[in-house]
């Protein structure tokens, strides 16, 4: 059957190729958990270093993406490491704005480092397969914890800086807000109070459809060309 529809036997996908879908599976699916834990224990203060132990495990995951050399693995190393030490130092010495400006700081570090690991492979790819797929939409989700942490860092040093929640603004409020945002969903619960709030918003609000129009669309678009193809082959 799977010779007649066209469809490529599981042993007939090269042994790279299964690797990287389930990299990428454990990416997608170590980002939702992340999503999952900022919104529910974003505001509590064992939540950061949480928060940077699963990314940086994630960041350590996603350097199976592609073979990486020694020098740039151990930056990254050394990034995970310090991202994670900074944070439980912060936990237990720093004020609660303190904690949360570092702990948005090192957010927007490891989720930029893994973009770049992630991007540098999309890059490479000679045709879009399921991995490819997976990979763009990581990236999004990647653009929506970044702007989340910049969200983080004005509602930390800007009062006011969102409206409807409490002030400062938690971990939580700050990704519930990128992610409607983003996807320009404006419940209106939360809203930007000020400019600089206003202005970050625009921003990811146009980011993130751009993305979705053009790198996502084409990327899923190529998929479906290619298995029609190999249906009708």
């Amino acid at each position: 059957m799977a010779e007649a529809s066209g469809r490529p036997k599981p042993r007939d996908i090269p042994a790279d190729v299964r690797v990287r879908v389930r990299i990428f599976l454990g990416l997608l699916i170590g980002l939702l958990v992340t999503y999952a834990l900022i919104i529910g224990i974003g505001g509590v203060v064992l939540g950061s270093l949480a928060r940077i132990l699963l990314l940086g495990l994630i960041l350590a995951v996603s350097l199976g993406i592609r073979r990486t050399s020694r020098g740039p693995a151990l930056v990254v190393v050394g990034l995970v490491a310090a991202a994670i030490v900074a944070t439980a130092l912060a936990t237990v010495f720093a004020g609660p704005t303190v904690l949360s400006i570092l702990t948005a700081s090192a957010t927007i570090l490891l989720v930029s480092a893994m973009a770049a690991l992630i991007v540098r492979f999309l890059v490479g790819v000679a045709r879009v397969d399921f991995a490819t797929v997976l990979g763009v939409l990581c990236i999004y989700l990647l653009l929506a914890l970044f702007f989340a942490s910049l969200h983080q860092i004005g509602g930390a040093l800007v009062s006011g800086y969102l409206l409807g929640t409490a002030q400062p603004p938690t971990a939580g409020d700050c990704l519930y807000f990128s992610v409607i945002t983003m996807a320009t969903v404006g419940y209106g619960d939360i809203i930007p109070g000020t400019n600089l709030a206003r202005m970050l918003a625009v921003l990811e609000a146009l980011v993130g459809q751009l993305y979705l129009v053009s790198i996502v669309a084409a990327v899923v678009g190529g998929w479906r060309a290619r298995r029609q193809g190999a249906r009708r082959g």
